[in-house]
């Protein structure tokens, strides 16, 4: 059994720490697709962040399309820093 509030939060880097020093850890929340995580990981790392993830597909979306991806499609917002 999980507390996933408590889960959560220390996936933001605020564990609670028991009897201090049983630190609760964060929770992976992948769905069901966790063996698609590899691919946003950088070689030789064990995180990644939304930014990762980001880069990864807007380059997929440029290899579907055999281009990079343009404003209009609503991926260049993106790869600006500007939500779509």
């Amino acid at each position: 059994r999980k507390c996933i509030c408590n889960a959560l939060l220390a996936n933001i880097g605020h564990p609670q720490v028991r009897i201090g020093k049983l630190v609760e850890p964060g929770l992976v929340t992948a769905g069901a697709d966790l063996t698609s995580v590899p691919r946003f990981l950088a070689r030789g790392s064990s995180t990644y962040t939304a930014a990762d993830v980001i880069s990864v597909l807007l380059n997929d979306c440029a290899n579907d399309c055999g281009e990079a991806p343009s404003p209009s499609d609503g991926c260049g917002s993106l790869a600006e820093g500007n939500p779509a």
